[in-house]
């Protein structure tokens, strides 16, 4: 079996995969603008006095959020079977299938299905100054009242990390190409990640 270190640039990493957390929202509910014109005596001419007075109110909201180990540090299902990045590396496949650079997609399902991807959760690393973020997307609901909703996710700008790829040495073309693929797909929670391929290396066995 053949062992690859891949270290990996991720970037929009949205949160989920089940884990939520509470946060109270503040949000302005009303707004008016007032103007006044007034004479100055001592000048002569008019002065414009604008007044602005808002109206908020706070309600409890559901953050999709990421799950995290015992020193806090945020954890991401990249790796394991059916893990992000091996769906990433599969829809390349297929797309690659499509366009004739790969023989077919049960090739690929037959690729992908010898590759172990560790370790399944790994850890989010964030370089000084990158700070977590908050995302809204509108959702519209299932059934007769087609509603909009507004869900909340965390969203980690730019972070890297460290997967180990295994394999059968046979088919290390296939795979660093799948791989090389993947960087091509957006991926992950809400399909909005982009992936980089920093370095890849042999581990010695």
């Amino acid at each position: 079996m053949k062992e690859k270190k891949v270290r990996l640039k991720l970037e929009n990493v949205y949160g989920g995969d089940g884990f939520v957390r509470p946060e109270r929202l503040k949000e302005n509910v009303y707004s008016d603008k007032q103007k006044k014109v007034t004479i100055r005596q001592d000048i002569g001419i008019p002065v414009e006095d604008r007044k602005t007075s808002t109206m908020t109110r706070e309600k409890d909201i559901s953050i999709n959020t990421f799950k995290r180990d015992g020193d806090g540090a945020f954890l991401y299902r990249l790796g394991g079977t059916h893990g992000k990045l091996w769906g990433a590396m599969r829809e390349a496949g297929y797309s690659m299938a499509d366009s004739g650079q790969v023989k077919s997609k049960s090739l690929v399902s037959r690729l992908l299905r010898s590759v172990q991807i560790i370790p399944q959760w790994i850890k989010l690393e964030m370089k000084d100054g990158i700070e977590l973020q908050r995302d809204g997307l509108p959702q519209i609901t299932a059934g007769m009242n087609r509603t909009m909703i507004m869900l909340y996710y965390d969203v980690i700008p730019e972070c890297e990390t460290e997967i180990v790829l295994r394999y059968p040495e046979e088919f290390e073309k296939y795979i660093v190409l799948l791989l090389e693929g993947a960087q091509t797909v957006n991926f992950g929670n809400k399909r909005r990640g982009v992936l980089t391929v920093l370095n890849m290396e042999d581990m010695k066995s």
